[in-house]
């Protein structure tokens, strides 16, 4: 019986699946780390294999999670890779998959025309004052040097490889170690130091392999096993080989319930497994065959060399002085190294020779910049005057910057400015778990929504420049359901008021607050929202609190540092909380917000239906079909109030001249493919 007749379900999506590095071009999304605690009793032997080891109360047992995904389905990894070849065989064979450049694909996608449609030195004259201009600037900035008729061992006369990118960050990253990536920040660094196996494709949003880490990616016909064959001239930072068991052991962290993984395990735990054969072939088994399945194998990567002997002792991976010593200075596999950190104040990354460079042959394009410097700062104001300053040269623009201080001739003496639709969304989410008394009643969800003054937000607060959301997928994504007509929520105080008193909030004591019987008692209605120190946040939450006083409702607003806020909403220690996320470029990447007790599901949200339309989707290779269900899916989750749906965020971002490849995507500004012209630095 082939192997795979035995399966079951699993549901969750890996996120790390819609970062794809490829070189130091990268393709990506991301919005955190769950703390737990691990207690460790006696230590594993580094030997023991997570296939073989029992689980012992107080043991490490590395990979208990996949093991009891396999026991669960009856499923034995293949001893040998000739084993792996027969099941191929019984399945219909293998199904190559293309394996491409990353470098010719970004040429092909931000250089659509050979020339321009205005001159460079033409367009770093002109001002932004239309969306004719604003295309105009992102067609001339976007291109990156042809590299026709050249090797990897040529560099392009263009490039000054010894330049160094300055760009600003809102705050501190959470980790360097990958496994728990999880924030924008987390993302915006994991992008200089990951290698990814996959990448995927702009214009189609199909993944392709990496040619830059591998050389083949083969598929099962019944799309149950995928088989990569990785280079033999990978290094890691501390020279290293990379091999494929670096993959399988990650795998098995990401997969043990004492480490500390808060993002990553969702989609990974699809899998039955991961094996490595021998340093070069990985085959990766599936519980079912599904349209995602090269998101799940898009795991990150750690240094099994680093970490197989220490992690029994410290499966949090953080803790040990050993552990504390790989945040700070990690083994990375991507392009770049942490040169330095300096916690909440900046990040450098500098490129490293042993990444393109292998036995003294070019093998891999050199990196356009030779060192980044993030600038860390929550006050977009003070980065602005970096910016102008020039201490920086690329930051995102609140709307008030974009059209006042940006909008100057000072402003445009060393920088400029474009805009693009994202799918990056805000809300106001309530806490929905038992233990917050506010908030379980579809009725007062409702009645909050229609208490927000959405005019004055997208007027005064946004200026304009962002639309009004109506869900999780944006408008401009495929996944929107257009047909449904979805309305947008409007101010109403009248049906507000009706809504509460329905719901059993009035006022019974006459003290100018609602009240409502919870556990035996009367409850004031009173809560706190928490934002970060955003002003812009900040401002928006105070216009809420100030329309829920007209109704009887005392509204706190504080304002804490970014990381706290996540652990905060990780573990569910808040009553509503003011924050966004970004769509991924698949729809099921928010099912591990959205899914019934998943692990970025911070509100407590639940609908039977939503699950099983996430499920459904996961087994829908027709992509009508597929878009037909999350468009359903959607419209559940629209009507259910979850969140007070506010704005879906245009990313506008201001940056130097002198920089070139400032791409834009369905994320906003893309800038792994950033370069300078030769002329440019001393």
């Amino acid at each position: 019986m082939n192997i795979h007749q035995r399966i079951t379900f699993a549901n969750s999506i890996n996120t790390f699946a819609i970062l794809a590095t490829l070189c130091i071009f990268v393709w990506a999304f991301g919005d955190v780390f769950k703390s737990e605690s691990a207690s460790v009793e006696s230590a594993q032997p580094a030997e023991q294999s997570a296939e073989t080891a029992e689980k012992v109360p107080g043991t490490f047992v590395l990979g208990d999670l996949g093991n009891a995904i396999r026991e669960e389905n009856h499923f034995t990894y293949p001893a040998t890779l000739e084993d792996v070849e027969k099941l191929a065989q019984e399945a219909g064979g293998w199904l190559p998959n293309p394996v491409l450049n990353g470098y010719d694909l970004m040429y092909d996608y931000y250089t659509p025309t050979p020339e321009p449609k205005k001159p460079l030195d033409e367009v770093r004259k002109m001002q932004n004052t239309s969306q004719e201009s604003n295309d105009e600037i992102i067609d001339a900035f976007q291109r990156i040097p042809s590299r026709a008729g050249m090797t990897p061992d040529q560099d392009s006369p263009e490039v000054d490889y010894r330049g160094e990118l300055y760009r600003h960050m809102s705050a501190d990253v959470g980790s360097f170690n990958p496994l728990f990536f999880s924030t924008q920040p987390d993302y915006e660094a994991m992008e200089y130091t990951q290698l990814s196996l996959l990448s995927m494709r702009k214009d189609t949003m199909e993944y392709v392999g990496n040619s830059d880490a591998i050389i083949s990616w083969e598929s099962s016909a019944d799309h149950l096993m995928d088989k990569i064959v990785i280079r033999d001239d990978l290094l890691w930072s501390d020279d290293e080989p990379v091999t494929a068991y670096d993959w399988e052991f990650s795998y098995n962290v990401i997969m043990s319930s004492a480490v500390p993984i808060f993002a990553m395990r969702s989609g990974t735990d699809l899998l039955l497994g991961v094996k490595a054969y021998d340093e070069r072939t990985l085959v990766f088994f599936h519980q079912e065959a599904m349209p995602i399945s090269p998101m799940n194998v898009s795991f990150p990567v750690i240094p099994k060399h680093i970490y197989e002997k220490t992690i029994a002792e410290d499966p949090t991976l953080v803790r040990t002085p050993y552990h504390q010593e790989q945040e700070h200075n990690p083994v990375t596999a991507g392009p770049y190294v942490v040169e330095k950190h300096l916690p909440n104040t900046s990040i450098i990354f500098r490129s490293r020779e042993n990444f393109y460079m292998y036995k003294g042959k070019a093998v891999r394009e050199k990196p356009f910049i030779e060192r980044v410097h993030f600038q860390i700062s929550p006050d977009p104001a003070t980065a602005f005057m970096q910016i102008k300053n020039g201490d920086i040269e690329v930051m995102d623009l609140t709307p008030e910057l974009w059209l006042t201080q940006a909008a100057t001739p000072e402003f445009y003496q060393k920088n400029t400015k474009a805009s693009s639709t994202s799918w990056t969304y805000f809300a106001l989410w309530f806490n929905m778990m038992p233990e917050c008394p506010f908030f379980q009643d579809i009725r007062v969800r409702k009645a909050l929504s229609m208490a927000f003054d959405y005019e004055e937000m997208l007027k005064v607060h946004r200026k304009g420049l962002d639309t009004q959301c109506r869900g999780l997928y944006a408008e401009s994504a495929p996944f929107f359901p257009h047909s449904a007509n979805l309305p947008y929520i409007k101010q109403d105080f009248a049906k507000a008021r009706e809504l509460l008193t329905e719901a059993g909030w009035v006022d019974s004591d006459n003290d100018g607050l609602l009240d409502h019987e919870w556990k035996g008692a009367r409850l004031p209605f009173k809560f706190t929202i928490l934002t970060t120190t955003l002003p812009e946040r900040i401002e928006l939450c105070n216009l809420f609190a100030q329309t829920l006083h007209q109704l009887g409702i005392e509204c706190n607003v504080q304002s804490i540092e970014f990381n706290v806020l996540c652990q905060r909403e990780q573990e569910h220690k808040f009553q509503m909380v003011m924050s966004g996320w970004g769509a991924g470029s698949d729809p099921y990447t928010s099912q591990n917000i959205w899914g019934t007790g998943e692990a970025r599901n911070y509100i407590g949200y639940s609908n039977k239906q939503v699950d099983e339309l996430f499920a459904e989707g996961l087994k829908e290779f027709n992509r009508p079909k597929r878009m037909a269900i999350y468009q359903k899916l959607h419209t559940l989750i629209y009507d259910d109030y979850p969140c007070i749906w506010l704005f879906n965020r245009n990313t506008s971002t201001a940056f130097n001249k002198n920089l070139r490849g400032v791409g834009f995507d369905y994320r906003g500004a893309v800038l792994g493919s950033v370069w300078k012209e030769q002329s440019q630095t001393p």
